[in-house]
């Protein structure tokens, strides 16, 4: 079968080759790509390469300079619509209704560091994406689950409060009938079983296989060093420290197991 990459060089971590093997794997009724959280496009994106191949689409990206080098970036891809706005759950259905998205697109790509959980419940809610790939809070492991919550004045400043954790997957994936085909480091892949016959993963399973176990994690993932201890911790016992650890966010976010 024809590949869609020669080689990965925009992604962090090889994450191009990851989609294309999903996507060979499947027979879409559309090319359509949401990608939120697209940054200027290129770099570290995952979704670059199949908007190169002329794949139809939505790049969203909130901060103004990042947006502003999108635009520069996708002058040529006018196939993309390019969209300076902030992500919230109560306007993402608008925002993909206002460029036509097909009720069943091929891609979702979400990474916006903050409370992408509740953004991606919100688009499963109206559409059916085939393919999803979103990031993870990896530094919290199951059986925790972490989110974000909504504010609209939340940014990432760094460090380890953003996003969601991988056991929070288990609701989205009963509520919305989606399997957990893999999960590659901070990235995990849901497909849609319209779609799909394979295996799906447990969150923990997951976890293990796609992160924890890795041999190059400490490398790639030195940051997240200082939460390392939660592994060996009870869950109550990891609710307890993080609660510590986010005492500047209390409030902030939802916790349980």
């Amino acid at each position: 079968m024809f590949s869609l990459f020669r080689r990965s060089s925009y992604s962090r971590l090889n994450e191009e080759k990851i989609i294309e093997n999903y996507l060979e794997k499947v027979t879409p009724p559309n090319n359509f790509i949401v990608d939120l959280g697209a940054g200027d496009g290129i770099k570290m994106s995952n979704t670059y390469r199949l908007f190169k191949k002329e794949y139809p689409g939505v790049a969203v990206e909130v901060n103004a300079t990042k947006f502003q080098q999108l635009t520069s970036n996708y002058s040529a891809l006018r196939q993309v619509e390019k969209i300076n706005k902030k992500v919230l759950p109560d306007n993402i259905a608008q925002l993909l209704e206002s460029v036509n998205t097909p009720k069943d697109f091929l891609l979702l790509d979400l990474d916006i560091d903050g409370f992408d959980y509740f953004v991606l419940e919100a688009i499963l809610k109206s559409y059916t994406p085939i393919l999803i790939i979103t990031e993870i809070n990896e530094s919290i492991p199951p059986p925790i689950k972490f989110k974000v919550l909504p504010d609209e004045n939340f940014e990432w400043r760094g460090g380890h409060f953003f996003g969601y954790s991988i056991a929070c997957l288990d609701e989205i994936m009963g509520a919305f009938d989606y399997s957990l085909a893999e999960l590659h480091y901070n990235n995990a892949i849901l497909v849609s079983n319209s779609y799909w016959n394979g295996e799906s993963l447990t969150t923990k399973g997951a976890y293990l296989k796609g992160y924890w176990q890795k041999s190059n994690r400490r490398r790639k993932f030195r940051y997240n060093r200082d939460l390392e201890y939660l592994f060996d911790l009870m869950p109550q016992q990891m609710i307890d420290h993080l609660a510590d650890h986010f005492k500047e966010h209390k409030n902030q976010y939802q916790i349980s197991y």
